[in-house]
């Protein structure tokens, strides 16, 4: 699923979304945010509906708030002359997703910027999470990401949608205005990760079947945040053949152990 989101794979959100079931996934979109009405079909995993700029930016602010969804404002307060406060605004914000869900998905977007899609974002120099985004024949352009203190979404295209060009992806268009524009929000500002809730687990595991690694191996191997219940897979365990392949390889390393020792001197009769 990480390298699916890093590279932008659609096929494997189609078959996530077969899983959960569209209703499920319009029902955590609506709580994290976005207000639009989804379409109730499959091809709501390849982005068939439409949805605003800001409310994508409200949404991906959930996961930087570890799992709690808080309304955009424009204005939090108004303050007189005299400094008196003459209106103030702060949202209330409430829970979409839990706190370990948040840290896994940014833990995946993470990786969107570190070996994927996002990976011009890495220019940024500090923990960053986000997606890119690319509608069909180059109309539209989107990133969106994060650190742990701000949250900001770039879209680029034409009112009519005419289409951008070919190969201007969300990546190559919309990311590098992003970065621009968090390297001058963020100057000056002290570098902090992202928090990691006290139900996070981490396993060492395959990259390749994603089961738990124990002890040296030679596959590559990476540290993953899970949840608790969804541990990975134990080590698999060597199949009849492999167990036989080895037994036969430490009968042949015996037998050439004996063909090496010299002769013994037998005892005079």
């Amino acid at each position: 699923l990480r390298t699916a989101l890093a590279r932008s794979r659609n096929m494997v959100t189609v078959r996530l979304m077969e899983q959960v079931g569209v209703e499920a996934v319009r029902d955590v979109a609506t709580g994290m945010g976005i207000e639009t009405e989804l379409d109730p079909y499959m091809s709501l995993a390849l982005g068939s509906s439409e949805v605003k700029l800001l409310e994508l930016t409200a949404a991906y602010g959930t996961f930087a708030n570890g799992g709690l969804a808080v309304p955009p404002v424009f204005i939090t307060r108004i303050v007189g002359p005299g400094q008196e406060m003459v209106e103030e605004n702060w949202p209330g914000a409430s829970r979409a997703i839990s706190s370990e869900l948040a840290y896994v998905m940014t833990s995946l977007m993470q990786g969107v910027i570190q070996e994927g899609t996002g990976s011009r974002v890495r220019a940024l120099g500090r923990p960053a999470a986000g997606k890119t985004g690319t509608t069909n024949d180059f109309r539209d352009a989107w990133f969106l990401g994060f650190t742990p203190k701000l949250v900001t979404g770039v879209w680029v295209g034409f009112d009519d949608g005419t289409a951008l060009g070919r190969h201007e992806s969300g990546g190559r268009v919309a990311s590098p205005i992003w970065l621009d524009f968090m390297k001058r929000a963020l100057k000056g500002r002290p570098i902090t990760d992202f928090s990691i809730p006290s139900g996070i687990r981490f396993y060492r595991i395959n990259t390749e079947d994603g089961r738990e690694v124990r002890g040296n191996t030679e596959a590559k191997t990476r540290f993953e945040a899970f949840i608790p219940g969804t541990a990975p897979a134990p080590p698999a365990s060597p199949t009849k053949h492999i167990r036989e392949q080895i037994h036969r390889l430490d009968r042949q390393r015996s037998a050439a152990r004996t063909l090496e020792e010299p002769d013994r001197i037998q005892p005079p009769q």
